[in-house]
């Protein structure tokens, strides 16, 4: 059985490099993926064209909901500070979620650590651990 996978971000840089790896992976089966600045859907060789067609892959408007109910392991490919606000409505919404977060939200443990280098307050302390 395959894991079913969602991308949030892929159209940025780190989410184009782990959709090209997850494409080839066999224990994977891509079931979302969203890119905040659309207003609709779109085929992602449109939007990336180094994918082609990818067997009518689609990108969507950033919906959390859709992301949630259609997948197993979500990967956020988001700026700093985005997943710290987004994983909490995640986690609530459906427990046995697994996320994997490329920014660094998640990466330190201490919040001193985290404010002296992003320069911003961690809003998701709760989740550091």
């Amino acid at each position: 059985m395959k894991t079913r996978v969602g991308i949030l971000g892929v159209t940025g840089y780190a989410g184009q490099e782990l959709l090209r790896l997850l494409l080839r992976h066999p224990s994977v089966s891509i079931q979302h993926l969203a890119s905040r600045r659309l207003k609709e859907p779109a085929p992602i060789g449109k939007l990336l064209p180094s994918f082609g067609n990818r067997n009518g892959l689609k990108v969507h408007p950033f919906q959390w909901k859709e992301a949630v109910d259609r997948c197993e392991l979500l990967f956020l490919a988001l700026p700093h500070g985005e997943a710290m606000k987004l994983a909490p409505q995640f986690l609530r919404r459906k427990g046995d979620l697994r996320i994997i977060d490329f920014s660094g939200d998640f990466r330190l443990k201490s919040t001193a650590l985290f404010s002296d280098a992003y320069g911003m307050k961690h809003t998701s302390t709760q989740l550091l651990k």
